[in-house]
């Protein structure tokens, strides 16, 4: 029997679900469910149990894979002078806990060397509180639920980097604008399938024109100022009433030429732009172990003696985890 998994991904006023199956060449999407957020029946970690049951109810698949929501990871990119890899890894926990998080709290954290040059190097990075890791992984263990694979709504695009740099050796970045959910998430993906992203929650997206313009303008200055480089192509993620303002909204910012992305033959036309980021993680799917990843439980990472190995097989497949 093919493997079937169910992708999971935690929204603002929706929980979504994506029911797969692996075939040859790519994976079959066999059932999509949504399920409404009941703001009055939230735990005291903020997750409503019976809309997340809906999800898995009369479903049979051997593993899970759940997308963080933005709000709960942070991203980032640093230069540090260094180039030991040890004492850059300590300057990013330094940085991460006084700088970026400003929390005391324990974090679980990822990073990738983007470019090592002059005796600086420079890394992207991924954050989140460890007792938010563990409180999010509670929530779907009172259901029964044990994700196999955890990934940032920021990095699932790069599961379609594959899709989007079609030459091998491809430079340049690719930005992708997605609109769903009332919230609008901006996703910067180079040809080594390092992604980042940061998001805007929205309430009126033509009454907040303004702001929305602003928060586009700003994320696109951070990124070209700490990556150093060029948006190539800018790709829409939006339902067919979004797509016009969004593109006019990103040439007001300097972003012309924005397309509506259409991606290739793995993955239905008909899909809703919300199932398009949990579609694009089940598409890279990479064969490592749960042990080889992260052990979740802990919150800790445990491949630092596998790392290039490791770090190897995520670029090649694309996909970026916690």
């Amino acid at each position: 029997m093919a493997r079937r998994y169910i992708i999971v991904r935690i929204g603002n006023t929706n929980y979504y679900s994506l029911l797969c199956e692996e075939v040859k060449g790519g994976v079959k999407i066999l059932e999509k469910r949504i399920s409404q957020i009941n703001r009055d029946n939230l735990s005291e970690n903020g997750f409503d149990r019976d809309a997340l049951k809906q999800l898995f109810e009369n479903q049979n698949a051997g593993e899970y894979i759940l997308i963080l929501p933005y709000q709960d990871v942070v991203t980032g990119i640093l230069e540090f002078p260094l180039t030991d890899r040890k004492k850059i890894e300590s300057a990013l926990v330094y940085e991460l806990e006084n700088e970026v998080m400003e929390s005391s709290d324990e974090l679980v954290y990822d990073y990738s060397i983007l470019n090592s040059a002059g005796g600086k190097t420079q890394i992207g990075y991924y954050s989140i509180k460890k007792e938010r890791m563990r409180s999010i992984l509670q929530e779907f263990s009172m259901i029964g639920i044990d994700p196999a694979f955890v990934v940032a709504a920021q990095n699932a695009y790069s599961g379609m980097s594959r899709f989007l740099f079609k030459k091998e050796g491809q430079m340049g970045v690719r930005l992708i604008v997605d609109m769903s959910d009332s919230t609008l998430l901006l996703t910067f993906i180079d040809s080594s399938g390092f992604s980042f992203g940061r998001g805007f929650e929205i309430t009126d997206l033509r009454e907040e024109r303004d702001i929305i313009r602003n928060f586009i303008r700003s994320t696109i200055q951070y990124y070209r100022m700490r990556a150093k480089k060029d948006i190539l192509n800018t790709f829409i993620v939006a339902g067919e009433g979004d797509i016009e303002f969004l593109a006019s909204l990103l040439q007001e910012a300097g972003i012309p030429d924005a397309t509506r992305l259409i991606p290739d033959e793995f993955i239905p036309y008909d899909i809703e732009p919300q199932f398009v980021i949990p579609f694009s993680a089940a598409v890279a799917r990479v064969e490592l172990t749960k042990r080889q990843l992260i052990n979740f439980r802990k919150g800790e990472f445990i491949y630092r003696g596998e790392y290039e190995y490791l770090k190897g097989q995520l670029i090649k497949y694309g996909i970026g985890v916690v």
